[in-house]
């Protein structure tokens, strides 16, 4: 599914939400008057600012003209400047699957349940991966809720695409982060030691209340 202008539009005034939210004052498509010298030949999506703190936010769609280069040279730029940040949201084309092929609510307790048995007999990798596909089928589900097409390009892309969109509050992003970079190391090959109790529990406990949102 393309992403129209006016889903874009939605999609900066909920992220736009998100930092009023916070406590920013923020424009959308600021002016360059209204800019750092250093910004004015950039086209901005959105700038929020929260006392001496500016965030410059960029939103990037399908269907997006600006080329990555173009964005990291504006990251660059942009934390280069003291107390400045950059934050980047992708918004992306849905998968090529349909709905009919997404694991239902029922489905993915029992997916949750399994992450939790094979945690209990010391599997950890195994427990990981089990646990983040149930992890990436419920944000789909409330992406879906919301009308947000997500990116499958990497569990930190779908993580910070909810939490700036406020779909996802600063505890839950905290812990799906860490799984993450859980997931990351498990899947990747890389060596992953026993994975604290407490860890794995607040990630099954956050994933099981966000299902209850689907």
């Amino acid at each position: 599914m393309n992403i129209t202008p006016t889903s874009e539009r939605q999609a900066l005034e909920r992220i736009a939400r998100k930092y009023e939210k916070e406590g920013y004052k923020v424009q959308i498509s600021p002016s360059p008057s209204e800019l750092p010298e250093q910004l004015k030949t950039f086209e901005i999506d959105l700038m929020a600012r929260r006392g001496d703190e500016t965030v410059i936010v960029e939103v990037k769609s399908a269907r997006s003209e600006k080329m990555p280069v173009e964005i990291a040279r504006l990251a660059e730029l942009v934390n280069s400047i003291p107390h400045h940040r950059f934050d980047f949201v992708a918004v992306q084309r849905e998968s090529t699957l349909g709905r009919d092929e997404w694991l239902d609510p029922i489905a993915l307790r029992t997916r949750i349940e399994e992450a939790d048995q094979v945690f209990q007999r010391g599997q950890f990798e195994a427990s990981i991966m089990l646990l983040w596909s149930a992890t990436e089928g419920i944000l789909r589900l409330l992406a879906g809720r919301e009308h947000l097409t997500l990116s499958s390009r990497g569990p930190q892309t779908m993580v910070k695409t909810l939490y700036s969109q406020g779909i996802l509050d600063k505890g839950q992003y905290e812990v799906l982060e860490q799984a993450g970079r859980l997931r990351n190391l498990a899947v990747h090959g890389f060596k992953v030691q026993p994975v604290d109790d407490h860890v794995f529990q607040l990630w099954r406990h956050t994933i099981a209340s966000l299902l209850l949102r689907t």
